[in-house]
């Protein structure tokens, strides 16, 4: 999706220096599901394209230690996970860049089940303990940021939307896909939403009903295919 638009920003991308986000530190990329296009074929959410396309901007000029793409199967039978989607959808721009070490966290289906399996992650990697940024769309971006923290990640929370603003503001790709989206009436309803499963963290801290709701939803989704 939208290759030509990343074909035409990310050679001109510039380094994101303003955002000061802390230089050789492991990077979580959150995704945030799937969408169908006009043809009816599964495609990234609009939201994951934007934290894929910020990824790469932190690929292209070096800046972090680790990426980690994080999102398992969760949607339907089909056969990609979102983190390795993220991570297609923009490897031909960023293979001749400076490589990080990259890894891609399939198991998790949620924001909690996110933080617990990138906590395994970190700890066979060794990275038990050491601060990282988090990626993600900004609706997402606080309550990502206080379930991480939760199970003792702690995180510089980046909105993927503002590592774009800052890097290729004034591309077609920002103008024409980012902006409109971030100011979109869907984007009103999902911040609302974000709110709501945040108050809901008070009552279960652990995201088990959450995560139990998703579950049933991933399952049924399964048999209904």
């Amino acid at each position: 999706m939208y290759q030509e638009e990343l074909l035409d920003a990310l050679p001109k991308a510039r380094c994101p220096l303003e955002l000061n986000i802390n230089f050789n530190r492991p990077v979580i990329i959150l995704g945030k599901n799937w969408r169908l296009d006009p043809r009816g074929h599964v495609e990234l959410s609009i939201a994951s394209f934007i934290t894929a396309t910020a990824a790469a901007i932190l690929m292209k000029f070096g800046i972090a230690s680790h990426i980690i793409f994080s999102s398992g199967y969760t949607y339907r039978n089909y056969p990609f996970s979102e983190a390795s989607a993220m991570f297609n959808c923009i490897f031909r721009f960023v293979r001749d860049a400076v490589f990080n070490d990259i890894y891609l966290e399939k198991k998790s289906f949620d924001t909690h089940t996110n933080a617990d399996e990138v906590g395994k992650l970190l700890e066979d990697l060794g990275l038990s303990g050491v601060d990282v940024v988090l990626v993600t769309i900004g609706f997402h971006l606080e309550r990502a940021k206080e379930v991480f923290e939760r199970h003792r990640i702690r995180v510089q929370a980046i909105a993927s939307e503002d590592i774009l603003k800052a890097s290729i503001g004034k591309s077609i790709l920002y103008n024409i896909i980012v902006e409109p989206y971030i100011n979109s009436y869907y984007v009103m309803f999902q911040m609302i939403l974000e709110k709501l499963l945040g108050i809901l963290l008070v009552i279960d801290s652990k995201g088990v009903l959450v995560s139990y709701i998703t579950r049933r939803r991933i399952n049924r989704s399964h048999r209904n295919k």
